[in-house]
């Protein structure tokens, strides 16, 4: 039994795609050393869906050079086009999404983080005070230290 060429050549290319692949995973990271609450007007969104990535490279599947996580998060607050030291910020809805993408012999893992950036304001907040005669309730202004 002969193969045709056109069969041959199919053959061939499905075991070369085959050797390609593509893998991705991400997480919402929840927890963090601190606790804000954001319900107030004490904040600005500085850039909304803010995003830094890293990548890396892999040889026959040994690394030759890996992603960085904090790179990757670098290049985020450079994202942001707008200088940030000594500004009171904080990163909301913060994720980070894990690929890899092969081509027969190597890979290119990457690593991308993508957040909202907020700079926290010096308003005061207020909080309800007690009933007042009217019927309403009085805001008291809590100072900030």
């Amino acid at each position: 039994m002969t193969v045709r060429p056109a069969g041959a050549i199919l053959a061939s290319a499905l075991w070369a795609l085959s050797l390609c692949a593509c893998t991705s995973s991400g997480r919402l990271n929840e927890s963090s050393g601190t606790s804000v609450q954001l319900s107030h007007d004490n904040y600005e969104v500085l850039k909304a869906g803010a995003t830094g990535s890293s990548s890396g490279f892999w040889f026959l599947f040994i690394p030759i050079a890996s992603p960085n996580y904090a790179a990757a998060k670098a290049d985020l607050y450079r994202s942001v086009n707008e200088p940030l030291n000594g500004k009171p910020i904080a990163l909301a809805n913060e994720t980070d999404d894990h690929s890899f993408f092969t081509l027969l012999l190597f890979s290119i893992p990457t690593i991308k983080v993508t957040a909202d950036v907020v700079e926290f304001t010096d308003q005061p907040a207020l909080v309800p005070g007690p009933a007042t005669s009217e019927g309403g309730s009085a805001n008291t202004e809590i100072p900030r230290r």
